[in-house]
């Protein structure tokens, strides 16, 4: 629910003062002791104020600044800062708001339910909803669970008994694994299909492993 309010959220301009969170459109020029540095100056650049992707406190700073606000942030460059020659160095940045935008998140309840679904009320969302994850969680636990097996049936009777017995815990994983991936698609928490794949992958390759040691060595 909170993903799909996410995708049909509004943008809306404010006239009010920026506060985190919202969205700053603004112009900035940064300066090393009075002279412009290299990389240190934007236009019409949407910084999203408490996303931490400018230097620390630099955000912090254009919060409670209205459109149409010039103003200085001087702050310090981090002593790890890429760029050496601004390393731990006070930088002074010449500011302009040119508009600040923030997110309008629709409520939770039976209109938004009629926007994003064929349901009426919110409730009959939710039930599918948890109808289809329970069902995503069946069938994707049941594909890892058999890729595993079937990747431990080709390789354990190339091997002897204690080759197989070490490769048990192996099989746990992948069993482990289709268990994990079908409990985060019940709580929401969605994979990726490359996700599943690399760890399978991975099973496999340990298992093409073992059977390689046995055959070169005995």
């Amino acid at each position: 629910l909170k993903r799909m309010q996410q995708n049909v959220a509004s943008t809306e301009t404010v006239e009010r003062a920026a506060e985190m969170g919202d969205t700053a459109n603004i112009d900035f020029e940064g300066f090393d002791n009075g002279v412009a540095f290299e990389g240190g100056k934007g236009e019409d650049y949407n910084l999203k104020l408490g996303s931490g992707s400018f230097i620390p406190g630099f955000e912090e700073q254009v919060a409670g600044h209205k459109i149409g606000d010039e103003f200085d942030v001087n702050v310090p460059f981090p002593a790890d800062y890429h760029a050496e020659e601004l390393a731990g160095k006070e930088a002074c940045f010449k500011c302009r708001v040119n508009a600040i935008t923030k997110i309008e998140l629709p409520a939770l309840d039976d209109d938004f339910a009629k926007d994003v679904s064929e349901f009426d009320t919110l409730d009959e969302y939710k039930a599918d909803i948890k109808a289809k994850l329970e069902e995503d969680h069946k069938k994707h636990s049941i594909i890892c669970a058999i890729a595993t097996l079937l990747s431990f049936g080709l390789y354990a009777p190339f091997l002897p008994f204690w080759h197989v017995f070490s490769m048990c815990p192996l099989l746990g994983l992948g069993l482990g694994i289709g268990k994990e991936y079908g409990d985060s698609q019940a709580s929401g928490n969605r994979w990726d299909w490359t996700d599943i794949g690399a760890d399978l992958l991975g099973i496999a390759s340990a298992l093409a492993f073992l059977l390689a040691m046995y055959l070169l060595f005995g």
